[in-house]
């Protein structure tokens, strides 16, 4: 309506957890035919409508061409990432629970489309799944999205299965799944498309990847690979090496045994390091590093800051040789005996390096 500078908003609401797009423009001074555009998740509706005068052939100008692109593009932004089933704000919900004899299984996978997933174990001797078939509309048939058991080679597999179709008003169901399992029983790996992920108290090696949502983990007794395109990647109190990858999130790593390759593309890369396995980058694109070094590592050190400011301090750095150019600031030195080689990287941030207490 008006002048073309629709500007598309993505927030999340303060009074609901909830996703939303709001348009503005400035007000209408032309005479010419427009069209609005309104879009909404409130309450229990959701869903897109185009009103307007209709264009006759003639009036179909480059800018009301474009005006009519702006409001297809923005709906479906908006079925995307917040205004479809996929949302937090319930309008339909059902909950349901298993409990799952693990005889002969000592693995776990656990595989949804769009869900949280929880896992924690402890002491007990069954499997017991708790989930939540959530939708922000009323048209999904949540019977047809179901939650599947199977068995193969002593692992058990969870996995969301929706056969209700796709629609660009309704969605995609969401399934958020709790588990509680046996310490005997190790989970292999967890993933979500749309979904975060939180790992607790399990065993073996881990592999939690979300395409949207955060990743952690804490209290593992094994290797963690963690992955997230766009969301967090969390380890705390991991016995085994850690890696993590993002492309759009943060990186965050404490009281691990071993800290592998750390990369964020857009993100912090916060990491404090008692030991590496082998070459390690921790490296960022766009973001700060922050990375504490134990005093006993042995490393030969790379650091380099390329737009931004390189600081390091509490330790000491045999054999060191510092530059700072138009090209960005390094920092070269030996830790302890030296070894494995320990490249730190920012393109555009700032890197800090301290010593870990």
């Amino acid at each position: 309506n008006g002048p073309r500078n629709f500007v598309p908003r993505y927030h999340r609401s303060p009074s609901r957890d909830r996703d939303a797009i709001s348009l503005r423009a400035p007000e209408r001074t032309d005479p010419r035919p427009y069209m609005k555009v309104g879009l909404g998740c409130a309450g229990n509706n959701q869903g897109a409508v185009l009103n307007g005068r209709a264009w006759e052939p003639t009036d179909m100008t480059d800018h009301t061409r474009r005006e009519l692109l702006a409001g297809g593009a923005v709906a479906a932004l908006a079925g995307l990432s917040g205004c479809t089933g996929m949302t937090p704000f319930v309008g339909k919900r059902i909950e349901e629970s298993r409990s799952i004899d693990p005889r002969d299984a000592d693995r776990l996978t656990i595989a949804l489309d769009a869900g949280d997933v929880t896992v924690e174990a402890d002491d007990r001797e069954t499997l017991d799944v708790g989930y939540v078939k959530k939708s922000s509309s009323v048209s999904p048939d949540l019977e047809k999205l179901q939650l599947r058991t199977t068995r193969s080679a002593g692992r058990i597999n969870l996995r969301s299965e929706w056969t209700g179709g796709e629609s660009l008003f309704t969605g995609h169901p969401q399934l958020d799944l709790d588990a509680h399992v046996p310490q005997t029983v190790a989970v292999e790996r967890a993933e979500s498309d749309v979904g975060d992920i939180a790992v607790t108290g399990t065993r073996g090696d881990f592999v939690g990847r979300s395409n949207v949502g955060d990743v952690s983990v804490s209290a593992v007794d094994g290797d963690v690979a963690l992955r997230s395109d766009v969301g967090d990647a969390v380890a705390t109190d991991v016995a085994g090496t850690v890696t993590a990858h993002t492309s759009t999130g943060d990186v965050e790593v404490s009281g691990v045994e071993t800290v592998g390759e750390l990369r964020a593309k857009t993100g912090d890369v916060e990491a404090d390091v008692a030991a590496i396995d082998g070459a390690t980058p921790i490296t960022t694109v766009t973001g700060d590093v922050t990375v504490r070094l134990a005093p006993d590592l042995d490393a030969d050190l790379r650091v380099r800051a390329g737009v931004g400011d390189l600081s390091y301090s509490g330790l000491s750095l045999a054999e060191s040789e510092q530059t700072g150019t138009v090209t960005g600031s390094t920092l070269r030195g030996t830790l302890g005996d030296g070894g494995p080689e320990l490249r730190i990287e920012a393109e555009t941030g700032d890197v800090t390096i301290r010593r870990l207490e």
